[in-house]
């Protein structure tokens, strides 16, 4: 085993507890997020795991395969994240008209930071 796999192992772990610490998540997304980790992990321990796994899929070296996976995944990503924070923007929207006009209603001022 070679100095790094431990400090990568350790590493993944680490995010891991983080996760599961911090975020609340549903469980099919837990699920998910641990599924990655633990892949990580047995690529970590058996690296010649990924260069048998991309020669079946037609990709030269296992690191290659995955730098692409990974570009697809942060692709995907990107637009799940530009999705969402549009959504929030139109509902910060909405209730924002939805306040001004309440307040027009009443009479009062909107007190707005």
């Amino acid at each position: 085993m070679n100095l790094i796999q431990p400090l990568l192992v350790i590493s993944i772990l680490i995010i891991s507890a983080l996760y599961l610490a911090r975020f609340r998540s549903r469980i099919f997304d837990r699920l998910i997020i641990l599924t990655i980790l633990a892949t990580g992990i047995v690529f970590v321990c058996f690296p010649d795991l990924t260069s048998r796994i991309a020669n079946l899929v037609g990709v030269g070296r296992g690191t290659d395969m995955l730098l692409y996976v990974s570009l697809v995944s942060v692709g995907f990503l990107l637009v799940v994240f530009y999705a969402k924070i549009r959504e929030m923007s139109q509902t910060i929207t909405r209730l924002t008209r939805e306040d001004t006009l309440r307040q027009a209603r009443k009479g009062g001022k909107s007190i707005c930071i």
